[in-house]
């Protein structure tokens, strides 16, 4: 979802683009807790609600943003999102609160 263009052509687009995302990492999250079975798995479980988390809130911000604001926003999430799934169990520390422009 991040890395289509047309999720994010308008500040709307954007919001709802980031509820998507930020509802199937809760979905993941939850699929995660229920199969983890040592306490780095478990991490990764939370670092996933933790990002589903800054997608949600981020949602809400990203409304505010003009075209540049949109552009920093979901740059932010997608090298969040690569960073996450490319995690050998150091997760990534959360970008930086959505500030518009």
């Amino acid at each position: 979802m991040a890395r289509d263009d047309a999720n994010f052509a308008t500040a709307t687009d954007a919001g709802v683009t980031f509820t998507r995302i930020s509802r199937r990492l809760q979905h993941e999250a939850e699929a995660c807790r229920a199969d983890a079975s040592d306490d780095r798995q478990r991490g990764h479980c939370d670092a996933l609600f933790s990002a589903s988390a800054y997608a949600r809130v981020s949602a809400v911000a990203v409304l505010r943003c003009t075209r540049p604001g949109v552009f920093d926003a979901r740059t932010s999430l997608r090298g969040y999102l690569e960073g996450l799934a490319a995690s050998d169990g150091a997760d990534p520390a959360l970008p930086p609160t959505v500030r518009c422009r």
